[in-house]
């Protein structure tokens, strides 16, 4: 429920005049690795978007730790933002990686030591261009 919230809050901020048309997805599962507990949610203070964020908290306080963009969302403001916003629905630890994939079906690979996206498109998604696909 708190991150339906989030994300219906975000979205008035970002585009005052959208009329929500479809919820958020469920979130995915967290995951645990190296005692670094790795989730995706909708939304955190001082972001800029609606999903395609990824965050670090240690596994034993809870304690954040970082946050890394996986991949970046340019908002049309004519349009509303509900139907830009692209969620992360997967989250897996893969050959010491963290590999995410969202709902667009694209898959990233995170190396989670350096904070660093190593692989995965597109790295932008603009909604002009989502209308097309």
């Amino acid at each position: 429920m708190k991150g339906f919230i989030q994300v219906a809050l975000l979205t008035l901020l970002f585009c005052p005049s959208a009329h929500a048309r479809r919820s958020p997805p469920k979130e995915p599962a967290p995951v645990t690795f190296k005692g670094v507990t790795y989730s995706a949610p909708y939304s955190r203070k001082g972001w800029d978007q609606v999903g395609g964020y990824i965050t670090a908290q240690d596994a034993k306080t809870g304690k954040h730790l970082w946050d890394l963009m996986v991949y970046r969302i340019k908002y049309d403001g004519r349009l509303e933002c509900d139907v830009q916003n692209i969620f992360i629905t997967s989250l897996k630890i893969a050959a010491g990686q963290l590999a995410v994939k969202n709902e667009k079906g694209s898959r990233y690979m995170i190396d989670v030591q350096n904070r660093k996206v190593l692989s995965g498109e597109p790295r932008t998604y603009e909604s002009n261009k989502m209308r097309n696909r």
